[in-house]
């Protein structure tokens, strides 16, 4: 513990009037009585106030040294381990999981609109021979993983023709 005068203590620091006494935060200065607040810790409504040449005790800041890069790197390192830890049985292979990423950049879950399909059937079957899951939602099919080139492939066979752009000869 380092005396100390309450003007010298920084606004919202801790300090205490008796070495082991109750701990107080130094409030703000005011200029019309010449005094600073001060509160209790523990109890923001015990307030007071203090001649800023009234002596109380600090405590004395602990200067770290500062750590070396190398010394980062390895807690940091041993930080990502704890954070990381899956038991053995609930890890995912490392290849699967790439995969999983990849798969996500590049497929939609697409829904068809049932009001510019010729058929439901038609798009049904597509999804059979491409392999791909649907499933019926209100506005139309949805097709789960379907890329972009799929796509445009069923709604080239199975879309009605517009009417409102459709060309003709």
């Amino acid at each position: 513990m380092k005396q100390v005068t309450i003007k010298q203590v920084q606004k919202g620091d801790y300090f205490r009037f008796t070495p082991n006494g109750n701990l107080f935060v130094r409030g703000y200065y005011e200029r019309s009585s010449k005094k600073y607040e001060y509160y209790a810790y523990d109890d923001v409504n015990h307030e007071g106030f203090a001649k800023g040449s009234r002596k109380v005790f600090v405590e004395e800041a602990v200067k770290h040294k500062p750590l070396s890069t190398e010394q980062l790197v390895n807690n940091a390192r041993q930080l990502y381990d704890v954070m990381s830890y899956f038991p053995k049985e609930k890890r995912e292979p490392e290849s699967g999981y790439e995969n999983v990423q990849a798969k996500k950049c590049n497929t939609w879950n697409y829904t068809f609109n049932s009001a510019d399909l010729k058929s439901a059937s038609l798009l049904v079957g597509y999804c059979k021979k491409a392999g791909l899951k649907w499933k019926p939602v209100q506005t139309g099919i949805m097709v789960n993983g379907i890329t972009n080139k799929q796509i445009n492939e069923a709604r080239k066979k199975c879309n009605k023709v517009s009417k409102k752009f459709s060309i003709q000869l």
